[in-house]
């Protein structure tokens, strides 16, 4: 499909009785097509009327308009969250804590992956297992004392 076509209205049928139900029925496609129309534009008046932003410059404007707001609402917000939820009756033993799952940092190295790091940067190539010809090069770039 060429670009020309995307941007063509095709129709695949019986052009005739297309053009037939089109005036036989013009006023009401008429109609509808104005109803929405008018739809949308009452859709986007309601937009534009609204007091929340919506896009990153109206956000970067309301942010700096309200800074102290915004840093008394974020000073207050963990309080009110306390005091909101709070729980009505102590849990028994029947119901113990659940186990909290935290990411665990992984600083192991592949044993192949320390001598480059210790070397300056250039382009090395790897082989992988056999045959030799699975091989990859790469720029290696360590970042040594940063």
């Amino acid at each position: 499909v060429t670009e020309r076509d995307t941007k063509a209205t095709t129709f695949k049928g019986d052009e005739g009785k297309l053009k037939a139900y089109i005036s036989d029925n013009f006023d009401r496609l008429a109609s509808e097509a104005t109803a929405v129309r008018e739809s949308a534009k009452k859709a986007l008046a309601a937009i534009a009327s609204t007091d929340v932003p919506t896009t990153n410059r109206e956000w970067l404007t309301w942010m700096s308009a309200n800074e102290e707001t915004l840093a008394t609402m974020m000073k207050e917000s963990t309080p009110a969250r306390r005091r909101l939820s709070s729980r009505l009756e102590a849990t028994g033993e029947q119901y113990p804590a659940a186990p909290r799952i935290y990411p665990k940092p992984q600083h192991e190295l592949l044993p192949w992956s320390a001598p480059l790091l210790q070397r300056d940067a250039g382009f090395y190539c790897f082989a992988f297992g056999q045959p030799v010809e699975d091989k990859l090069v790469a720029y290696i770039c360590p970042l040594k004392g940063q």
